[in-house]
C-alpha cells in the first residue's frame, strides 16, 4: 500500500509515451497514405483540403489534448483512467471513423466543418430553440478561429467534449451509489455506443454533454443542498435546448417533480417548484412554437408526420399511423421499449446494427436481473423516483420517432443510454447493501 501513491504516476508517464508512439508510428506508416483516399467526401465539400497535413495537425492536437488530461484537477487514479479513454476515444476519432466516413458517404460533420471556413459567420441563424445544424456550425467557426481550422483538429475537439460527458456520468454514477469504482469509467466510456457517437463531430457529443452537467448538477444539489449546483444543472439544460430544443421540456418535467419532493424547507420548496414549473411551461411553449402545434390535434398530427418520416433507409420499421392520443397512448408500450432496448440481435444485419443488437441483449439480461433484485424501499427515494420519470418522459418523445427507424434509434439512445447504465448499477448496489443488512440482521 505504501507505493499506491506512485503507481499512477508511473501509468500516466507509461500511457504517455504510448500515446507517443501510437502517434508516431501511425504517423510514419503506410497508414497515412490512405487517409486521402477515405477521406475523398471530405475533399468533396472542401477540394482544396490538403488531407495529410490536416490528419497530422489532428494528430498532434490529440496528443495535446491528452497532456491536457494531466492538468485536470481530478484524482491522479481518475487521469490513469481518463488518459486511456482518450486513447480509445482517439483510435476511433482518428482511425475507425475514417473507415466509417469512407463507407457513408456525405455526413453532416463535412457541412459545419466546411462552414467554419467562412470567413464571417451569419449569427443571425444562431438561437437557442432555433436550428441545431446552425448552432453546431457556428460552434465549429468559433473553434477555428481559435485554433487552427483542420477537419481532424476539430473532430479530436468534439471527441474531447465526449469525454468530458463520460466522466461528468461518472462522478454521477459516484454521488448515486455512494461507492467509488473505476470500473465504472472505463464501463462507461468504452460502451461501444457511447465510444463512438460520443465521438464524433456533430451534435451529439454536445448534447451529450449538456445532459451529463444536467445529471450531475441536480444530483450535488440533492446531495448537498447547495443551490449553486441548480445554476450548474440549468446551464446543462441550456447547452442540450441549444441544439435540441424539446430536451428542455424532456429534462425540466422529472426536475419540476424533483425540486417538489427533495426540497426540505417549505419556502424554499415553494420557490424552487415555482421557478421550476414556469421554466417547464416556457419550454413547453418554446416546442410548441418550433413545431407549429396549438392544439392536441395538431400535436398527434405533428408526431405521426414526423415518425413516418423517419421511416427511410435500411433500418426503417413500419409502424401505425396515429390519428388520434388513444392511437398513441396504445402504441406506447411498444414505443418504450423499442427506443431503451432495440434493435434487438439480428434486427439490423449492418455493423452498427449487430453491435447495437449485441449491447441491447446483455443491457436487458443486466437490467431485468437489477430490478428483479431491488427492494421495494429502493423504488422510494428521491433519486430513483426522478431518473425513472426522466428515463419515461425521454422515452415518451423519442420512443414514437425512433419505432420507425431502429438506426435512428441507436444514435439517438446516446442521450439517455449512461442514465440506463447508471440506474442499472445503483439499483445493484442497493441490492447488494440490503443483503449484506439482512444477513448482518440475522447474524446478530
Amino acid at each position: 500500500m505504501r507505493n499506491l501513491p506512485d503507481a499512477p504516476f508511473k501509468l500516466l508517464l507509461f500511457v504517455a509515451i504510448l500515446v507517443i508512439a501510437f502517434v508516431v508510428g501511425m504517423v510514419y506508416s503506410d497508414f497515412l497514405n490512405l487517409v486521402p483516399t477515405w477521406g475523398h467526401y471530405i475533399l468533396a465539400v472542401v477540394p482544396d483540403n490538403d488531407m495529410l497535413k490536416d490528419y497530422s495537425i489532428g494528430m498532434m492536437w490529440a496528443i495535446a489534448l491528452g497532456f491536457s488530461i494531466l492538468l485536470w484537477p481530478v484524482p491522479e487514479l481518475d487521469k490513469c483512467c481518463l488518459l486511456w479513454l482518450w486513447l480509445a476515444k482517439c483510435t476511433v476519432t482518428l482511425g475507425f471513423m475514417l473507415i466509417y466516413e469512407n463507407g457513408f458517404g456525405i455526413l453532416d460533420a463535412y457541412g459545419y466543418f466546411a462552414a467554419s471556413l467562412r470567413d464571417e459567420f451569419p449569427w443571425q441563424q444562431v438561437s437557442i430553440g432555433g436550428s441545431g445544424t446552425a448552432n453546431i456550425a457556428a460552434i465549429a467557426w468559433l473553434h477555428n478561429q481559435i485554433f487552427p481550422a483542420y477537419y481532424h483538429a476539430l473532430k479530436v475537439s468534439f471527441s474531447m467534449i465526449g469525454l468530458l460527458g463520460v466522466y461528468l456520468f461518472y462522478k454521477f454514477l459516484i454521488l448515486l451509489t455512494n461507492r467509488l469504482n473505476p470500473k465504472w469509467l472505463y464501463l462507461l466510456g468504452l460502451y461501444p455506443s457511447i465510444l463512438f457517437w460520443s465521438s464524433i463531430l456533430g451534435k451529439d457529443p454536445i448534447v451529450f454533454l449538456g445532459i451529463s452537467i444536467y445529471c450531475y448538477g441536480v444530483l450535488k444539489w440533492y446531495k448537498s443542498q447547495n443551490y449553486s449546483y441548480i445554476v450548474l444543472a440549468m446551464a446543462g439544460v441550456l447547452l442540450s435546448i441549444f441544439i435540441r430544443i424539446w430536451l428542455g421540456v424532456i429534462l425540466l418535467f422529472p426536475l419540476v417533480i424533483f425540486a417538489v419532493v427533495s426540497t426540505r424547507s417549505f419556502i424554499a420548496r415553494l420557490v424552487m417548484t415555482g421557478l421550476t414549473v414556469a421554466l417547464f411551461f416556457v419550454m413547453v411553449n418554446q416546442v410548441s412554437s418550433y413545431f407549429s402545434v396549438e392544439s392536441l390535434e395538431e400535436m398527434v398530427s405533428t408526431v405521426d408526420t414526423i415518425a413516418q418520416g423517419q421511416a427511410t433507409g435500411g433500418s426503417a420499421q413500419d409502424i401505425p399511423r396515429f390519428f388520434n392520443i388513444r392511437d398513441m397512448i396504445i402504441f406506447f408500450p411498444i414505443a418504450l421499449f423499442t427506443t431503451l432496448f432495440r434493435p434487438l440481435p439480428g434486427e439490423l444485419m449492418t455493423p452498427f446494427g449487430l453491435l447495437a443488437g449485441v449491447e441491447n441483449f446483455f443491457l436487458i439480461i443486466y437490467f431485468v436481473t437489477a430490478i428483479r433484485r431491488t427492494q421495494w424501499q429502493t423504488w422510494r427515494e428521491t433519486p430513483v423516483m426522478w431518473i425513472v420519470i426522466l428515463i419515461l418522459t425521454w422515452a415518451s418523445l423519442y420512443g414514437f420517432f425512433s419505432s420507425s427507424n431502429l438506426g435512428a434509434a441507436v444514435r439517438f439512445k446516446l442521450q439517455i443510454l449512461p442514465v440506463l447504465l447508471c440506474f442499472a448499477i445503483h439499483l445493484r448496489v442497493r441490492a447488494e447493501r440490503y443483503k449484506i443488512a439482512k444477513s448482518t440482521q440475522y447474524a446478530r
